[in-house]
């Protein structure tokens, strides 16, 4: 059970880190950078 649970946390965190990356690639870096200007 643990080992099972443990993979799906890494699964879960990798996903997540990947949707991160691909976010700040399709999103201007301006407005990451400066949120307040908009």
């Amino acid at each position: 059970m643990g080992l099972t649970q443990a993979k799906m946390v890494l699964l879960f965190i990798a996903m997540m880190v990947l949707i991160s990356f691909a976010a700040a690639i399709v999103t201007p870096h301006d407005l990451i950078l400066k949120p307040s200007n908009r």
